[in-house]
């Protein structure tokens, strides 16, 4: 089963599995300014950064070092 879940900042979430561990594919939108959003608010264990850490932010941009650092930094102080 797949169901899609809108969040804030505009976030779409698909949930894929629906188990004890459900898997679960951010889609749009998870940028270092909301993965923690993200990650508390579903309980995910991994996030796929996509043109959300390009810069400028479109898909065929380079990846920003800066913005996958900022990233990684929000997680590990929210305790991830």
């Amino acid at each position: 089963m797949t169901r899609t879940l809108l969040m804030g900042a505009g976030i779409r979430v698909e949930v894929i599995a629906q188990s004890v561990a459900d898997a679960v594919a951010a889609e749009a939108g998870v940028t270092p300014e909301n993965v923690v959003e993200l990650v508390l608010q579903t309980g995910v264990s991994e996030v796929h950064l996509g043109a959300g850490v390009h810069d400028p932010p479109l898909p065929a941009a380079p990846v920003s070092r800066a913005r996958v650092a900022a990233a990684r930094q929000a997680l590990t102080a929210a305790g991830g």
